[in-house]
């Protein structure tokens, strides 16, 4: 058994790894001595020493070019049998992707050839594999990178782990204003929600009955469309800015961009469309934000997505929002929602919708403003 408390051995290599680590010993007369005691490290028989040295591998190799120090790094992983020896390899291998991506995908492919980055928990490794994955398709288009995370999300709700980690990866480029990144970063997540829904909307009888009534297949497939579905439409929202002043009041909100909202809405729309409480909600608190860019059509859209028949309205969280978002149309948009067809209608449904399930504020905005009900 693997002792894997610190040792002499161990902290003696890692030492030695970090002194690598600076230029002045790096250009000093012992560094030959200390790299070649650093690269004995990566071959020892404890897994131990190996991972002291792993830490040190890029500054062994910090005088070559990016592709010669990823396929060093490389070759280390493919060769290594610890997990944590591994893991501790593949940040050294994602810290050269931006310089090195081709090479930085054919270690994963090589790696995981065979089988899938996706296929269990602990080939995962955390989030490493799934953010280095996401950023050579998102950003570098790499093929096996690519492949890879565009097979998750269309099975989706067999795969909701590695989707999950997905979305909570792919945030940081729903974000970005400008290149091509966003627009990828929005076409997977949609894939994911897309085949998410198309599950939960094949046998919609099945969302009705009990854990018990449903295959084990069956209920791991709806909770993983779930999960995918609010997953998605929680990280479009974080993106979108909506967030940002409610976690700092103090500080003035940039406000909605409109490239975003034509990439987000589609994807918003098919997580709400579940009419799964959990998906509807970071949806609906999305499009509301979004919704001074296009009012008209951001309220049928609202409208469309919140089910009437449903403990959604009925929720204190999603009162806060639609009705606070209806008050603010009655006071800024009153030709939209008073004499504009669609848009009565609309402001109709939903306002029923909240009064109906005993939202006091909603009954309150019935009364006052019967003539929308004329």
């Amino acid at each position: 058994m693997i002792a894997w408390s610190p040792g002499m051995r161990d902290a003696a290599v890692g030492g030695l790894a970090a002194l690598l680590a600076r230029r002045d010993w790096r250009s000093s007369a012992d560094a030959a001595a200390i790299a070649g005691a650093v690269t004995a490290g990566l071959h020892d028989d404890s897994p131990v020493v190996r991972m002291r040295a792993a830490e040190g591998v890029l500054t062994i190799h910090a005088d070559e070019d990016a592709e010669h120090r990823a396929s060093a790094v490389g070759d280390l992983m493919l060769a290594e049998q610890d997990g944590r020896v591994r893991t501790v390899l593949l940040r050294q291998l994602a810290a050269t992707a931006a310089a090195a991506p081709a090479v930085v995908d054919n270690v994963l492919a090589r790696l995981h050839e065979g089988g899938d980055p996706g296929d269990g928990e602990d080939d995962l490794r955390g989030d490493v594999t799934v953010d280095l994955l996401t950023y050579l398709a998102v950003v570098a288009e790499t093929p096996f990178a690519s492949a890879t995370v565009e097979r998750w999300c269309e099975q989706a709700p067999t795969r909701p782990t590695a989707v999950r980690r997905l979305a909570q990866s792919a945030r940081q480029y729903l974000a970005r204003l400008e290149g091509e990144e966003q627009t990828r970063a929005f076409a997977l997540l949609r894939a994911a929600a897309e085949s998410s829904a198309a599950r939960l909307a094949r046998d919609p009888a099945e969302l009705s009955l009990p854990a018990s009534d449903l295959t084990k297949a069956q209920l791991a497939e709806i909770q993983g469309a779930v999960l995918v579905c609010h997953e998605v439409a929680e990280q479009v929202y974080f993106a979108s800015g909506a967030f940002d002043g409610k976690r700092d009041p103090t500080v003035e909100s940039a406000g909605p961009d409109a490239g975003f909202a034509d990439l987000a809405m589609p994807v918003l729309r098919t997580c709400a469309a579940t009419h799964v409480p959990q998906c509807v909600h970071p949806a609906v608190e999305t499009m509301v934000f979004l919704a001074p860019l296009d009012e008209a059509s951001t309220l049928q859209a609202v409208a469309d997505v919140v089910p009437a028949d449903s403990s959604y309205a009925g929720d204190p969280l999603a009162g806060d929002v639609v009705v606070t978002y209806l008050q603010r149309l009655l006071a800024e948009q009153r030709p939209l929602v008073l004499f504009d067809a669609e848009g009565a209608d609309a402001f109709r449904r939903l306002l029923a919708t909240f009064a109906a399930a005993g939202n006091q504020e909603a009954l309150s905005l019935a009364y006052t403003f019967a003539d929308v009900f004329r």
